[in-house]
């Protein structure tokens, strides 16, 4: 049984290209600066689940040449308890990040431009 042939568009391709392109250049200037001011960049803040005690976030953080992803559990008299820390190089959580979720991307982006070290316009 054969199924459609594999439609190849070269326009999606090309968008998809050129937001991945833009974003690693301005995750690069904001981790580039990270590593002159030794502070961390927070690149989104997502929450997962929502009691009255406690709260479950998912913090990416850009640190040098790696972003740190971690879950973290918090609130009320739980001490804070990572549950999962992955550790990515920038162009494996570049690609990671558009591949998982549209919006999250979009964050990203959006706390990206609005760092000061991002040179991206300056040209």
């Amino acid at each position: 049984m054969r199924g459609k042939p594999l439609v190849f568009d070269s326009k999606q391709t090309t968008l998809d290209y050129c937001q991945l392109s833009f974003f690693k250049k301005i995750l690069s200037d904001v981790s580039a600066n990270t590593v002159k001011t030794g502070k961390s960049f927070e690149l989104y803040r997502n929450s997962l689940e929502v009691t009255e005690a406690s709260l479950e976030e998912e913090i990416a953080t850009a640190i040098g040449e790696h972003v740190v992803v971690q879950v973290i559990n918090h609130g009320g008299f739980i001490p804070p308890i990572i549950q999962i820390q992955c550790l990515f190089t920038l162009d494996e959580f570049s690609q990671w990040i558009y591949l998982r979720s549209k919006d999250l991307f979009s964050e990203c982006v959006e706390n990206l431009l609005n760092c000061k070290s991002v040179e991206v316009f300056k040209n």
